[in-house]
């Protein structure tokens, strides 16, 4: 079985305008909170986020597909959450 995947990730790290970034944020919880985390950088953001792209790879690549799955399933957020569609006809 031969598997294809394109992943597409947006991250605003600095840029405050149109909306918020995350740097911002870390500002703000530094404000709030009286402590000094640092900014983030885009080469250790996403030197981050690819390591743990290429170890979940590997995990697959291993385990299986179902592995996987079941760890997105142990932290999926909507488990038993009620859904209400306002204006669907």
């Amino acid at each position: 079985m031969l598997a294809i995947v394109n992943v597409g990730v947006g991250l605003n790290l600095s840029n405050s305008k149109p909306t918020l970034c995350l740097n911002d944020v870390i500002t703000q919880y530094n404000t709030k909170h009286s402590t000094g985390l640092p900014q983030l950088s885009y080469e250790k953001t996403f030197a981050l986020i690819f390591n743990k792209l290429e170890e979940l790879y590997e995990r697959v690549q291993i385990k299986g597909v179902e592995e996987l799955q079941e760890e997105y399933y142990r932290h999926w957020l909507h488990q038993d959450a009620e859904i209400c569609m306002i204006g669907a006809e």
